[in-house]
C-alpha cells in the first residue's frame, strides 16, 4: 500500500478493502488513502510498542469496553454509528447508548467507520 497505492487497490486485500468501505471511492490519489497510508506508516515508525498498541485498539473495538459507562453525565454523549464499519458492531453502539444516561444515539444507513467525513458538518454542530 505504502510503496504503490496503485497496485495495492488492485490487490485481492485491496478490492477487499474497497468492499468493506461500502462502495466510497477511492483511488492511489485519494486523501482517505494517503491518510490510511500515513497511518501505516507512523504505526511502523513507533515499532512494536506501536503495533501492540493497534491491536489493543482493534480488540477494544470488536469487543466493548470494559468501563463503567453509566457514570457519564446524562445527556452529553454522542454516539454516530455506521452500521457497515467491519472494525466495531454496531451492537457495541447500541448497548453504548443504552448504557450511558441520556446518550443520544445516530445510526447512518450505508456508512462505515469513515462516516465522519462525509458528516462533519452534522458533529460539528454539537460540539458548538
Amino acid at each position: 500500500m505504502i510503496k504503490d497505492p496503485n497496485r495495492f487497490l488492485k490487490s485481492d486485500v485491496g478490492r477487499k478493502m474497497l468492499r468493506d468501505l461500502g462502495g466510497v471511492q477511492i483511488d492511489a490519489e485519494s486523501p482517505r488513502l494517503n491518510v490510511g497510508r500515513r497511518s501505516i506508516e507512523e504505526f511502523y515508525r513507533q515499532g512494536d510498542d506501536s503495533i501492540k498498541a493497534i491491536i489493543q485498539e482493534v480488540k477494544l473495538m470488536k469487543k466493548g469496553w470494559d468501563i463503567e459507562l453509566s457514570a457519564n453525565p446524562s445527556g452529553l454523549v454522542h454516539i454516530y454509528h455506521g452500521p457497515t464499519d467491519i472494525n466495531s458492531p454496531v451492537s457495541n453502539a447500541h448497548r453504548n447508548a443504552k448504557t450511558i444516561p441520556g446518550a443520544h444515539l445516530e445510526i447512518f444507513e450505508g456508512e462505515t467507520n469513515l462516516l465522519a467525513t462525509k458528516n462533519l458538518k452534522k458533529i460539528f454542530e454539537v460540539l458548538k
